[in-house]
């Protein structure tokens, strides 16, 4: 690598890779930090140069888990009645096997194991990029309910 062409090699390997983990350590320390003042302030906003809004804050997310039991028995049901899905499910794991019921052929499937799904909301630290008429649709949108 040429040094003198290239100005991303001044620094050895070595002085990159701590410099990396130096960013690391201080992404996290500032989102810690970030996050408490969101705590106690509520969501923070700020507008880069380019005119794009950046939105700091806690979100509902919906979290859905598929009690093994039940799931199972509706799993065992639906390949005795389609064995063409055999080799699909052959590769699923316990925290994947919802996705066994993603597609319109599996809707009757996908009815089963949502009778039995357990969804709750857990909160979860965001930073979204928005543009104003994004920010501004949000506003209305919120007004509006």
């Amino acid at each position: 690598m040429e040094r003198d062409t290239n100005p991303y090699a001044s620094k050895s390997p070595e002085e990159h890779l701590k410099y990396l983990l130096w960013l690391r350590e201080a992404e996290k320390t500032t989102s810690d930090v970030l996050k408490d003042m969101v705590r106690e302030l509520g969501p923070v906003q700020c507008q880069d140069q380019n005119g794009v809004t950046y939105c700091a804050g806690f979100t509902p997310s919906p979290k859905t888990e598929y009690p093994c039991a039940e799931t199972s028995q509706i799993l065992q049901g639906w390949l005795s009645r389609h064995p063409e899905d055999r080799a699909v499910a052959a590769g699923l794991t316990i925290v994947g096997y919802h996705l066994l019921s993603k597609g319109q052929k599996r809707k009757e499937l996908a009815e089963s194991l949502a009778a039995v799904a357990q969804t709750r909301l857990e909160t979860q630290f965001k930073v979204d990029r928005k543009s104003a008429e994004q920010l501004t649709a949000d506003l209305v949108t919120t007004d509006e309910e």
